[in-house]
Parts: C-alpha cells; structure tokens; sequence
C-alpha cells in the first residue's frame, strides 16, 4: 500500500466533507468552520462542488483539528452515522431507496462508492436476506487512517434505520491496521415478522401438501376411504385456514409497508415540487441579481435593486446592508427593507463597533470570522450577546435572523442579513446558503465598483491634467513676451525712474502668474524635472526648520526617521513641495492646534496588495506619511480631494491646487499616494516612492551669472511671433547676430543662405510641421558643431522621445526672461569654447 505514496493526491470527495461540515453547524455550533478549514487547508468553494477531491494529507489535517476543536475522538464514527441518516439523503435518493431492500442497497453501494472515494476499492456480497458482506481493499500507494475505518463502520450502522430495523450486528474479522490485507465487515440484523410469517406461511404450505401426499399413500395402503375422507377433510380445512389467516395477516402487513411507501413517495414527490418551486425563484433571483450587479455601477442604487429582488423573489420581512468604514473600525447602515420610520432613523445613526475584539454581537462575529450565521429564536443567544445588542436586538424586533459577511478575497466589507417578524416561516439552511452566495457576489462586484470609480478618477485627473497642461502651455507664451519686455524695460531704465517701477509692478504679476502656470505643469505631470538620488530623510530634515516656522507654536510636530531608508530617485524640490503642502493643510486642518506626525519608512508591497486597486507594481518603496490629529475629511470630499481648484477653505483663503499639485508630483515620479480620513479623527497621507539602487549624488550649489554679451549668430526659431521678437530683441543689443524663423522650413533656408556661420540654434520643441529636434538633427547634417538650445512651455515624456533630452541638448521652460535667454547662451557657447581649448592643449602635450 505503501508504495509511491503520496500523500497530496487527490483521493476522497468532497461529499464527506460536507456531511462533516453538516453535523458540525447541527450538532457543533461552537466550532470556527474557517480555522478549521484553514488548518486543513480547504476551502469553502471547493466543498460545494461535487467534483473536487482532497488528499489524504488534508483529509489528515481535517480530522485532526475537528478532534481538537470538539473534544470528541469518537466524532468519525459518529459522522459515519449522520451520513446516512435519512434526512440527510436527497428527495430522490429517499424515493428510490425505500423501494429496495436492505441487502440489495449494500449492494449498490459497493458499486457507487468510487463517486465518493478513490482511495479503496469496495465489494458488496449478499450472504443471505438479512446478512451482507463489504470489502474495503485500499489500492496501491494510498494510506488510510484508523478513524475511516471507523467512519465506514458507523455508516454501515445508521443504515438499518432507513428500513424502520432493528440496530445491525456487525463484525470486524478482517482489518487493514491489525495487519490484513483489506477491512472486512460482516453486517447482519434481525429478521422482521412480517419476514418470519413468511418464511412460516411457505414452511407451513410445504408441509400441507407433504402430509397430504402422506396421508392419502397410507389411507390407499389400507383401504380406509371413509376414515381417509373424513380425516383429509379436516386437515384440508384446518391448513388452508393458517394459511389464509397468515396471509391475512401477511397481507395487512404488506398492505401498511405499501402505503408507507406510497406515502413516502407522495411526500417526495411534494417535496420535490416544492423544491422544483424553490429552484425557479432561486435561479431567476441569480438571474435578477446578476442582471442588478451588470447594471448598476452606483452603490446606492446597486443595493436599492438587490434589496427589492430579495423581498420579491424570497419574500423576507425585512433586509439590511451594512459596509465597513475605510478604516474597518464601524459598520454602517447603507440601505434596508422593512424597517418602520423610528427603526430606520436608529439604523442611520448608528454604528457597530469592529474595534472591539471582546464584542459577541452577531454582526461584529460574521464580519470578523466571515460566517454566515443562522438564528431562528433571537433567546437563544441572549446569554452571549452583550446587554447594549440584546436591547437593540430586541428594540428592533428581531426575533429569527440570518446574517452573511459580504466578501472579497477573504476581507469583510460588510455584512447582508435578513430576519422575519410577520412571516411564520422560518429560516433554514438553504435560505443561509443561498444568500451566502448573493453577499459573496456583491463584495465581488463592490470591489469592481472601487476600482471602475477608481479608474474614472484616474482618467479625470488625466482630462483635467491635460486641459491645465495645455492652458498653461499657451499662457507661458503670453508671459514670454509679458516677462520679456517688462524686464527689458527695467535694464534700460533709472531705479528712480517712474516708468521703472510700472515696469518693475508688470514684472512681479508675471511672475505670480507664471508660478501659477508652474503648479498647473506640475500637476499635469509637464514640468520638467531635475531628477537626482536622493532620499526621504535628507529632504525632511533640510524642511524641518522650515517647517517648524510654517506650523506655529500650537501645533507640536514630531519627525520618525527611518534608521534604514532607500534611495530614490526624486527631484528634491518638488518632493519637498509635497512635504510643504501637506503640512500647510494639516495646519488648517488644526486650527486650535494639535499633532503633526512626519515619518519614513521602506515598505515592500506584495502582489496581492499592488493588486486590490492600488495602482502599484510589486516591490520595495520607501514611503512618506504625514498624519494630523485634525478635523478630518468627509466621504463626499475625500473622493474629490485631489482635483485641481477644488477647496473646502472659504472664498479667498485657498486655490486648491495644493493637493492637485501633490498628485501630480507623485504621479511624475512614478509613486502612489493613499488618503486615510474620517471625521474629527484626523488624516494621514501615505506616499510610496520607487526604491532605486544608485548611491545618493553629492550636492552642487551652482552661482548665477551675471547677464553678458556675444558676438555669436544665432538661429532663432518660434512659430509664436511675440515670443520671436522678444528674443531678438533681447540679443542683438547684447552684440549677437540673430537669424529669426517663424518655421522649421523656413530656418532650413536661412542657414542654408547665410553668409555668416551659424554658431547656436535656439528653437521652440512643438512646432507645426517638423518639430524643434528634428530641425536640428537637419541642420546638423550640414553644421555638425553647432550647439543647441531649446525651448517649451510644455516639457513632458514626449520632448524626450522627440529627442531634446536625449541629445543632452539644454532645455528652458517658458516663460523666458531675457536675463536666463542670455546667461543660458553664454553657458553653452562658453563652453563650446572651453571644449575647445582642453582639445587644443591636448594636442600640443602629444606633440600635434
């Protein structure tokens, strides 16, 4: 037997199992079906479909934690019996058994029991009409436990019970763990009297017929017919009459069993319509609540149709849904049928507590074990319910109830129960099975709900990023020209001079409004960024003065930095905006002061999370978080909370860009965020960056030049003719030769006739037609040295793959002012000649 054993293959159906499960929620309520499941490791899913078989590992494993769990070591042997109860078989196999008869059914189920075992084989002999032999052979690398022998037993035992007979009498001769080859077991049970008459009825027609032939041979013999008349007569009649009374009596007898019989088949055949009934209303429920899951994508309306097709379709009093809070600390109303006016304002009031790991309420069980639980008398509990559920349960009027956990992937979000306080019918198993699958469809499609919101947003922000983008893209041009003059204007005229300072006043409004371009480019994730290593703690800990000077004395701020953090690869500035615009928040979200918590940590997320919606890939993050002990943030809010222009602060007191801002930075960075809220409980803002293994680069401190001139050519090239002129304006009195091109086209044929060698193009990126690199990469061809500036207002992963950033070429973002256009001219023609002469020295050191 032992032989290629192997202790995973699949070998006993799912059947036996359920009969376990059957007895334990009968006979064993108090047994944690799911830690008993998990220890074994099986699953509900896979006990419901007939087909599936477990491994005599788990089957093991199964047995040895119910033994645990009930104490009772005997409970195989017990469950053999309960398996075949009579009602516990179906409505057919009831029909269909009580037509057989004893022995031929042990017949039978040596044939079929390969549909519930695979482990042995099973043969069934009839030794006579009340004895029966079954012999159970294992095959070849299996090994059966001691306590399925026992199991068997108790099953040949609870047999009898089907035909109204006394208990069998069964013996055990042969045993496979007493060193036999199979388990042999003898089953036999008395005869019944309507057997015994029988029998006694044919022994007594033998016997009449043999002392006929008797008698008439001796009366032949001697020659006595009158003696042989007389006497026969009186035989005759006196054995005709047993006779006819024992059939009489047979008669009754059988005439009882067929009624039985009959009975019990009309019965089943009730039940059966009656089941057929419940079938249909079953199946069009599925179909009504699948047809309710595909339309409705709102969650109010989704429970509002799932409700109505449940009192429809099973008729229940009275349906209530609950959902956990974000946090999985209360459970609150969300929708329910039934309930008077004064009950439906307490539903809406309160909450159940899940943060409580004392609490014995039914809601609080079922969600946090995810168990459906089955209450027909609200009394029979009241001694483990605590006193504030018993009133309400009582308040209520709950008297019979099921509730069922609503879930997903192993996770509560809520619970579905029903109860009945004017219908007499009362809850059953089936009633409990059937809406355990309608609430695990629900989570399903809960979950579905979240991430199809989720996505929505997603492409929202991405419409609305776009929409900034562009709009920013467009004003940086106006402010070119807007910024460019203004400070023209300031270079060439007296500090004293009144026009300076109406000049100086333009200038500062231009800047206002391109810092506001500026945070609507970061949003939109087309802000250019200087990316470098870096990580968390360092960019803390350079903000932390600041920050501490932002909050004010009211608010206490602690910092937690990680010992251990990983490198990132992040723009500092903009990952410190992050910082600065979640603390200013936090602040106004404290106005009488409170904490302020800043800490760091790495954190790897696994599959499974990146997976429920959250828009991360698997791997090691370091992550952020700020959390406030503030007013907190409402539902409705917390879904728009990171939309652009979007404000709970009073008119004037904010732009609503702070947040918007944030989700940008993230998002350029390739990060998550997560927002933890509930109100007057605070906030916490988790951000997780990408964890990079690069060692962090050292910090350079560059100094500004100071504005300079050239004798240079320069092309210059922008489809937007203020913005041209501006430039132009802003080199020539600076000494530099300008070419000016309104197009690609046309800066082709200019550097083309131009007298004078052209030493740097400086071009817009997006233009009509061929794009600023593309230009470039022409004119290249025929000039290969010269250098190259460009320019955008609209600096995204696009400019990369046309090729600006590729090449190293240096890239400025509109708006330009004439003090940058210059100093940048000079930097990359200064150092064109510096490359110069390192290559000139190089020559004369080696002798060229």
């Amino acid at each position: 037997m032992l032989d290629n054993y192997d202790e995973n293959k699949p070998l006993y159906g799912s059947r036996g199992i359920s009969v376990y499960l059957k007895l334990i929620k009968q006979k064993y309520s108090h047994v944690n079906i799911v830690e008993l499941l998990k220890y074994a490791e099986m699953e509900l899913y896979q006990i419901e479909d007939k087909g599936h078989f477990f491994s005599q590992r788990q089957i093991n494993r199964f047995y040895e934690k119910l033994v645990e769990l009930t104490g009772n070591r005997k409970i195989a042997r017990e469950a053999g019996r309960f398996a075949s109860s009579p009602e516990l078989e179906s409505l057919l196999g009831r029909s269909v058994i009580s037509l057989i008869s004893p022995v031929k059914y042990y017949e039978i189920l040596g044939k079929y029991a390969r549909a519930i075992t695979r482990s042995s084989k099973y043969e069934a002999k009839i030794l006579s009409s009340n004895k029966a032999e079954i012999i159970v052979t294992p095959y070849p690398g299996t090994k059966e436990e001691p306590f399925q022998c026992e199991n068997r037993i108790g099953y040949w035992e609870a047999t009898s019970t089907w035909f109204k007979l006394k208990p069998p009498q069964i013996s055990h001769p042969e045993c496979i763990f007493k060193g036999g080859k199979a388990c042999r077991y003898i089953v036999s049970w008395p005869k019944s009297p309507v057997t015994i008459l029988k029998t006694l009825r044919n022994v007594t027609v033998g016997l009449f017929f043999l002392l006929c032939a008797v008698f008439l041979s001796f009366a032949f013999l001697n020659n006595s017919a009158h003696f042989t008349y007389s006497t026969f007569i009186f035989l005759y009649a006196g054995a005709i009459t047993s006779i006819l009374l024992i059939n009489l009596f047979l008669n009754k007898a059988e005439t009882r069993n067929l009624m039985e019989t009959i009975i019990l088949l009309r019965d089943s055949s009730d039940e059966l319509t009656e089941q057929i009934d419940i079938n249909y209303e079953n199946s069009m429920l599925i179909n009504e609540i699948g047809q309710a899951l595909a339309r409705q994508s709102e969650i109010e309306a989704l429970f509002t149709e799932i409700i109505n097709v449940l009192h429809r379709r099973l008729d229940y009093d009275r349906i209530l849904i609950m959902l956990a809070t974000p946090d999985r600390t209360r459970l609150n109303y969300k929708a329910g049928f039934g309930y008077q006016e004064d009950q439906e304002k307490i539903l809406n009031k309160l909450s159940f507590h899940l943060d409580n790991p004392g609490s014995k309420g039914i809601f609080y069980v079922s969600f946090r074990d995810r168990i459906p639980i089955l209450l027909n008398d609200i009394h029979e509990i009241k001694d483990d319910l605590s006193k504030r559920s018993l009133e309400f349960a009582l308040k209520m009027g709950v008297k019979s109830m099921i509730c069922c956990p609503i879930i997903y992937e192993e996770e509560s979000l809520g619970i579905l129960a029903v109860d009945n306080i004017i219908s007499k019918r009362p809850l059953v198993q089936r009633d409990m099975n059937l809406l355990m699958g309608v609430a695990l469809q629900i989570g399903s499609r809960l979950q579905n709900i979240k991430l199809e919101s989720q996505i929505r947003q997603i492409q929202k922000m991405e419409a609305v990023g776009n929409l900034a983008g562009g709009i920013a893209h467009d004003f940086n041009n106006i402010l070119t020209t807007i910024l460019g003059y203004s400070q023209m204007i300031n270079l060439k005229l007296n500090s004293e001079d009144p026009i300076f300072k109406m000049a100086e006043s333009i200038h500062h409004a231009g800047l206002k409004a391109s810092g506001l371009t500026k945070q609507l480019l970061i949003f939109s994730r087309k802000q250019a960024m200087e990316t470098k290593v870096t990580n968390l703690n360092i960019i803390v800990e350079d903000m932390s003065k600041m920050l501490t000077r932002l909050i004010g004395e009211d608010i206490q701020i602690k910092t937690f930095l990680s010992n251990k953090i990983g490198s990132i690869m992040a723009d500092a500035s903009q990952v410190g905006q992050i910082l600065m615009n979640l603390v200013v928040n936090a602040r106004d979200a404290m106005p009488h002061g409170g904490s302020l918590i800043i800490e760091t940590s790495d954190v790897f997320i696994d599959s499974k999370y990146a997976q429920r919606g959250k828009f991360l890939k698997e791997g090691y993050y370091s992550m952020l978080s700020v959390t406030d002990s503030g007013e907190g943030i409402d539902p409705e809010s917390r879904d728009k909370i990171f939309e652009p222009f979007y404000t709970t602060k009073e008119v004037g007191k904010g732009t609503g860009l702070g947040l918007a801002i944030v989700y940008g930075i993230v998002k350029q960075h390739n990060g998550h965020i997560d927002l933890y809220s509930e109100l007057n409980h605070g906030t916490c803002f988790k951000i997780y960056f990408p964890i990079v293994k690069q060692e962090i680069e050292a910090t350079t401190i560059e100094e500004s030049l100071e504005l300079a001139h050239g004798n240079e050519t320069i092309l210059v090239v922008d489809d937007d003719d203020s913005i041209r002129k501006m430039i132009v304006d802003t080199l020539q009195p600076l000494g530099y030769t300008t070419l000016a091109a309104s197009c690609a086209t046309e800066a082709l044929e200019l550097s083309k006739l131009s007298k004078n060698k052209i030493d740097l193009i400086l071009s817009d990126v997006i233009m009509p037609g061929m794009n600023g690199p593309q230009l470039v990469e022409a004119i290249k061809e025929d000039q290969p040295d010269i250098h190259v500036i460009l320019i955008s207002g609209y600096t995204d992963n696009a400019i990369t793959h046309l090729g600006a950033l590729q090449n190293n070429y240096t890239l400025l973002n509109k708006p330009l002012m004439p003090t940058s256009i210059a100093m940048n001219i000079r930097n990359v023609l200064d150092k064109k000649n510096s490359n110069l002469a390192e290559t000139a020295i190089e020559k004369i050191d080696h002798g060229g």
